[in-house]
Order: structure tokens, then sequence, then C-alpha cells
């Protein structure tokens, strides 16, 4: 306490007017990281459902190949799946015989929640959102399931905060 009394008036506005601007410098950056992050997934959520509305209308119709378009946007990996979890429908990189999603993520998913599962589950190095669309019919219903990669999302947030800080 001694330093700071030895300073002159001026030098311990200047420095608490530092401190204040540096801290209020670094929760903007930390802000505007969490925005965009937050922009970034719901855009890419918006992506995923836009293709699991898509896939689903072909579904609904009847006429879909077994082999799928995954999209763009982000969109990497899409399935269809029936009630019993087996997958019907699969886009390109995706498994043919395993749902990305376990039983109970499914029934979540299928609630609406987005879940995030491994990227060793799908054979990707980064993790995944993964979205489900209902689709079929009433006596035959299925359900969409559409893989956004988020590895890119966190990796254009980690350099935003890496710039920023």
């Amino acid at each position: 306490m001694t330093w700071w009394r030895r300073r002159s008036l001026r030098a311990r506005i200047t420095i608490l007017a530092t401190t204040m601007f540096v801290a209020a410098f670094t929760v903007a950056i930390l802000l505007s990281v969490v925005a965009l992050t937050n922009s970034l997934t719901r855009a890419l959520d918006r992506s995923a459902y836009r293709t699991g509305a898509d896939v689903a209308q072909q579904v609904s119709t009847g006429n879909y190949p077994t082999q799928l378009l995954a999209g763009s946007g982000g969109v990497f990996l899409v399935q269809v799946v029936d009630q019993r979890d087996a997958v019907k429908a699969y886009s390109p990189g995706a498994d043919d015989y395993n749902s990305m999603l376990t039983s109970s993520e499914l029934a979540r998913a299928r609630a609406g929640t987005v879940i995030t599962v491994p990227g060793s589950r799908v054979n990707t190095e980064a993790p995944m959102r993964v979205i489900a669309v209902e689709a079929g019919t009433r006596a035959a219903p299925l359900t969409v399931l559409v893989g956004a990669d988020i590895g890119r999302l966190q990796a254009s947030a980690e350099i935003y905060r890496e710039i920023g800080l």
C-alpha cells in the first residue's frame, strides 16, 4: 500500500484507468466469443434442420434412395432410421448399419434435443451435433438424423479468442 501512496495523483489515475480499460476490453472479447459461438451454432443447426426437412419430405413420399446426399452448410452425415433404430438410408460417410445415436440419445433427439456426439463414434475427428426430424407415415414412422461437424465452429471461436486475448 505504501507503493500506491507514493505515486502522484496523475499516476494513480492513469494506472486505474489503464486497468479498467484492460478489464473492459477482456470482458468485451469474451462476450463477443460467446456471441460468435452461439451465432455459428444457430446457423449450423438451421442448416441441419433444413437438410433434415428436405430429406424428410423425400422419405414421406416413399421415393428415397438408400444413399442420400448430405447437403451443405456444415452438414456431413444423414441417416434415416426406423422405430427399431435400424438404418434405412444414409449419406456417404455415414454408417449404413449403426445409428449415429444410441437408443436413449435417439429418444431425446426425437423429443427435440440437439445431441452432441464424439467424432470417434461417427468416424470423424471433430464432434458432431445431431438433430432429428420426424418423417414417414403413421404406419411406418421414420426419423431423419442429420449430423453437423462442430470442429470448424470450435476452431473459429478458438482463433477469435487467441487473436482477441
